[in-house]
């Protein structure tokens, strides 16, 4: 016997205007993608990152550390060079050392020679209006000569270099010198 009871229906019903719209909606993505992929662009990658060009770098043997309570270390030394284009070319004359001051009078100039340690012939040149000028404001110009700078002690130079790593005109104090790694063995070498 037939049940009077009706059956729950699976389903749903759009008007044919719905089945367009819900066909467009599933199928437009998909011709986008296919358009971009057409021209040589995928739009799930993007456009890809620049590729940075390194150097090949030999293979580094490492050396066993001195064990402890953190256990084996091995370690490599390695030579940490900068791109090309940041290491400077020097193809330049050299220029005439000139060291830069801001807010110093004559008085602090002649106590920083002094704590340098120079003897009084060196402090004269160095206070000497033909090695000195003052361009304007509180600036202080100190043009020593060649042969003084170079006979410099450790001692002074490191006082007078540190007085001038200060002034950001000082760049070869105030920033540091990169070599190129051909040059590493001749600067680094102890021997």
């Amino acid at each position: 016997m037939p049940s009077s009871r009706s059956e729950p229906v699976s389903g749903f019903h759009l008007p044919p205007w719905g089945w367009l719209l819900l066909s467009m909606l599933l199928l437009c993505p998909w011709g986008v993608v296919l358009w971009l992929s057409s021209h040589g662009t995928s739009p799930l990658e993007g456009k890809p990152p620049p590729v940075a060009q390194t150097a090949l770098v030999p293979a580094v043997s490492s050396e066993a550390g001195r064990p402890g309570p953190w256990g084996r270390l091995e370690y490599a030394r390695i030579l940490i060079e900068p791109t090309e284009n940041f290491v400077p070319q020097f193809s330049t004359a050299p220029r005439p050392v000139r060291w830069f001051f801001h807010g110093q009078s004559d008085a602090a100039l002649n106590e920083l020679w002094q704590k340098a340690g120079l003897d009084d012939t060196r402090r004269q040149v160095l206070n000497a209006p033909a090695n000195r000028e003052r361009p304007g404001g509180d600036l202080v110009v100190v043009r020593p000569p060649e042969e003084l700078v170079l006979g410099l002690s450790e001692a002074a130079r490191a006082t007078i270099y540190a007085a001038l790593a200060v002034f950001q005109e000082n760049g070869p104090q105030n920033d540091s010198y990169r070599i190129h790694e051909s040059g590493a063995d001749q600067w680094l070498d102890p021997d």
